[in-house]
Parts: C-alpha cells; structure tokens; sequence
C-alpha cells in the first residue's frame, strides 16, 4: 500500500522541508518529492496533516513512568495521596505508561526501574516482562527493560535514587532478575565504584549482548 502525507513540515538530516509530499510504501518511507496544489497523487491513501510537522517515531531509552503510573513505586492513589505499589498496579500500570508516551510520539521505548525493595523490583521484572513478551493495545512499542538504580554505590552520586536500596553487583542476582523477566532486559547500570564486582557483572551482560549503562559515578572517561 501506498500513502501519501501532504501539507505537512518534513524533518530530515538536512532540515526542514515545505511544499512536498512524504511517500511511504508497504510501511517504509519511499521519497519526499516536491508537491503543489492541485498536483496528481499517485498513492492509495492521502493523508493531510494541516501544517504539522512530520519526522519518525521517538525511542525512549530510559523512562520511569506516566498517566501517574511509576516503574519502581505503582500506581498513584488520589485517596490515600501516595503511590501503592501492589501487583494489581502493576499489572494495570505498565499498560498505561506504555499508551500515554504514544499519545506524544513515541512509537518504541525501554523501561527503567530505580533503587527500591525486592519486592517492587520483582513485580516490575514479573509484569515488565510480561508485557513485552504480550504487547499492550493503542501503546508505544514495549522493547525491553532498563535496570538503573540497583547497582550504584555512592550516595553522592545518588539523585532521585535511594541509597539504601544500592546492592553490589552480583552475576547470580542478575540472572535471577533476567529470569523474572522472561529475559527482556536490555540495558543494566553498573558504577564502576564497586571495582572488580562491578567489572564482572559489566563484562557478563556485554558478553551476553546487553548494554552498559553510564551514570551515577564520579569516574573519569
């Protein structure tokens, strides 16, 4: 199938580009060829977006949440004015971030989980995985999840993270993690403050074709 989007602001590599027409064919963009008023279109579908801009679909790297929703905490609740982190929440809750960052252009995206209890930990690696494995209706395109927070050290470098749920780096937790998740993770911060622990479990995952996180350290390149 052949579409056709007119009168939209195009953004390429190059810049913008006005008067034309963006081509896509069978789900890939084909051409963007110079477009008048009144000029014959040769596609099976028009779509005219009225002087929006047009460029791809966002991927989110590294996202904790939305609609209320929150990766390391549940759900938030109006009544009790605090975030209940329940499996029902969780069950429900990642379904509902994954839909509201497609509302705002991102059609692909990781999601992330900070420093917090085992408890919370597991049903974000359960349900996370779940979802990624059974991709939710109407939402953004759920690739895989973010470890973030667990393996930091120190708590200058904390942020928004809490210390007190910081644990060194260890290849058996993390495969224990990779289990719950039905091996959907896809990205894992490691400081390099834990020294050779943190070297082993860096030189595990790399190995094993996930990414190594960088942040929350005070080391030099």
């Amino acid at each position: 199938m052949k579409i056709g989007i007119i009168n939209g602001k195009i953004c390429t590599p190059s810049g913008v580009r006005y008067n034309s027409i963006l081509i896509i064919e069978d789900g890939r963009i084909k051409s963007i060829q110079k477009f008048h008023k009144g000029a014959k279109i040769l596609a099976d579908k028009i779509i005219d977006v009225g002087d929006n801009y047009i460029l791809p679909g966002f991927f989110d790297t590294h996202c904790h949440g939305a609609g209320l929703c929150e990766t390391a905490y549940g759900k938030y609740d109006y009544k009790q004015n605090r975030f209940c982190a329940t499996d029902k929440n969780y069950e429900s809750g990642i379904p509902e971030i994954l839909r509201k960052h497609s509302l705002h252009g991102t059609t692909s995206m990781l999601l992330s989980i900070c420093a917090t209890s085992d408890e919370n930990i597991n049903r974000f690696m359960k349900y996370g995985g779940f979802y990624v494995k059974n991709k939710p209706e109407n939402s953004a395109k759920f690739l895989g999840l973010d470890i973030e927070g667990i393996f930091l050290k120190n708590p200058a470098y904390a942020g928004a993270q809490r210390p007190e749920f910081f644990k060194k780096p260890d290849i058996k937790y993390f495969d224990k993690l990779m289990k719950l998740s039905n091996n959907t993770i896809k990205k894992v911060l490691v400081v390099p403050e834990w020294g050779e622990h943190g070297c082993r479990l860096i030189k595990y995952i790399t190995k094993n074709g996930i990414i190594a996180g960088v942040g929350h350290s005070g080391a030099t390149y």
